[in-house]
């Protein structure tokens, strides 16, 4: 099937708030208010533990002697197999120091500011068969700049297979079509620990915290890139260093190419505020959406994880840098 998501005895584990956009999946179900903790991850899919277990081969040297039993097969010394503790399912082979932060950490972390009014869990999922997990939740207040509003947003995200580390992301995303960017770069932008490390929940919200603070600068970034004009010849420029060699035939002609400056040039929504129109910003805009709605991908999951935590996040980070140097 062509979705990442989970599908676990019936049902995909994905679950989304009372009144949220379901444009990502349209799939899932959904939480309520009154759902207690138990009832949350189950409706998310992430209902599970994910659990160790020794790893044994035999190898084709170890023949039986004539009349007895076959030797004992050997146990891999530094390898365990890491599976889930509802379908017995294999999530991964990993070593045996491998710091597993398990599925229920998705809700738990956000659900601290939760209590407290300040963050609203917006999505929970688990992907690859359970072997990814996370979670996308609004904190903070949005801010309107000249009618655009955008909102902060974290996003927190691991893996049990040692395929990427925990990651917890602060996120702005822009309302008036769902396009998502970091709102800053370098060590602030997001808390990366990797497995060979112990999780610390109540360390990876301060740092979520910390960078918190950074959505007034990224609020003065998005005004003053509304101020700078960028014309189609500028636009077209840009769009060669970012998906191949400047004043090339292939970086003109390319999907990505036509893609972008199409949207650039009217077809995105929101393209038409003034904020957005014809200036650094609406190029900038072109490019997440792009990345966040429009890239080529196997499914819209994948899509939405590459823009997050992959190559579409740092084709964003890239479209970033080129604009705030003009």
């Amino acid at each position: 099937m062509a979705h990442e998501i989970a599908f676990i005895d019936g049902q995909y584990s994905f679950a989304r708030a009372e009144g949220t956009d379901a444009a990502w999946h349209k799939l899932g179900q959904v939480i309520l208010p009154t759902d207690d903790r138990a009832t949350k991850l189950r409706k998310a899919g992430l209902l599970y533990t994910v659990e160790k277990a020794p790893m044994y081969y035999r190898p084709a040297c170890d023949k039986p002697a004539d009349g007895q039993p076959a030797p004992k097969a050997r146990q891999y010394s530094d390898r365990v197999a890491q599976y889930r503790s509802d379908t017995g399912a294999d999530l991964g082979i990993v070593s045996p120091t491998f710091q597993t932060v398990q599925p229920a950490e998705a809700l738990d972390f956000f659900e601290v500011w939760a209590k407290e009014g300040g963050a609203t869990i917006e999505t929970l999922f688990a992907l690859h068969g359970g072997r990814v997990y996370g979670g996308l939740a609004a904190i903070g207040k949005a801010v309107a700049i000249e009618g655009d509003v955008l909102k902060p947003y974290v996003y927190w995200s691991t893996a049990c297979d040692g395929t990427r580390n925990t990651k917890i992301k602060n996120t702005a995303i822009r309302v008036v079509c769902a396009n998502t960017d970091a709102m800053t770069r370098g060590d602030k932008a997001q808390y990366s620990l990797s497995h060979r490390s112990k999780y610390d929940p109540k360390a990876a919200r301060e740092h979520v915290e910390k960078a918190l603070e950074q959505f007034g600068a990224y609020c003065q970034m998005v005004r003053s890139l509304a101020r700078v004009k960028v014309d189609s010849v500028k636009a077209a420029g840009l769009t060669e260093v970012l998906v191949g060699p400047a004043k090339t035939e292939k970086g003109r002609t390319s999907a990505a190419f036509a893609s972008i400056m199409a949207l650039f040039q009217g077809s995105a929504k929101g393209s038409d505020l003034v904020t957005a129109k014809g200036t650094a910003w609406g190029y900038l805009n072109a490019v997440t959406d792009y990345v966040d709605h429009h890239a080529r991908a196997t499914s819209s999951d994948n899509r939405f994880d590459s823009a997050q935590d992959g190559i579409g996040d740092d084709l964003k980070g890239k479209a970033r840098d080129l604009v705030t140097t003009i």
